[in-house]
């Protein structure tokens, strides 16, 4: 989560707006290479951001799934998918498709391709599909591992057996200074 700063923070001043052709920059999506590639034959596609949202506005969480983005949506949990079995599997791979559709800025994603910027859906495999997916997981997922690192920060440097004992001032001290 951001912070807030005042205009008294003497970093105020340096802070400048973000630009909404910074913003176009980000829209436009990175070139990654997918995990089709060979050596012989390079696959690299521009994948530009896709969010929940995006997913629900354009109507594209599987059904079967609407409870579980719900419930993701609501609690920041993760998205949870059995692929134990053969329903989760689907699921998943459904929710990649969409991923996918939306993500794929270069080369487009379409049911017919025919021009040279488009590919079909079949054109990408499974493992590229999950790529897509993770990606598009990926920022949650850092936001979670920074949670869970400050967690740890606060926990004890050692085990104190009696903290208030410990924690009384030594008269004897030396004073610092």
């Amino acid at each position: 989560m951001s912070r807030k700063r005042s205009q008294s923070d003497p970093s105020f001043e340096d802070i400048q707006p973000t630009l909404g052709k910074d913003r176009r920059a980000f829209s436009a999506g990175v070139v990654l290479e997918l995990p089709s590639s060979t050596p012989e034959s390079r696959f690299y596609a521009r994948i530009g951001p896709v969010g929940f949202d995006l997913l629900i506005k354009t109507g594209r969480i599987p059904d079967s799934l609407t409870p579980l983005v719900h419930e993701v949506l609501q609690s920041g949990a993760d998205l949870k998918v059995d692929t134990t079995k053969i329903e989760g599997l689907q699921q998943l791979l459904e929710l990649a498709e969409a991923v996918c559709s939306l993500a794929f800025l270069e080369p487009r994603v379409v049911n017919n391709p025919t021009a040279d910027d488009e590919i079909g859906m079949n054109d990408l495999s499974f493992e590229d599909k999950m790529f897509i997916l993770g990606f598009f997981q990926e920022p949650a997922q850092t936001l979670r591992n920074f949670r869970e690192e400050q967690k740890r920060s606060v926990e004890p440097l050692y085990d104190v057996e009696d903290i208030e004992r410990e924690a009384q001032h030594d008269p004897e001290a030396e004073s610092v200074g």
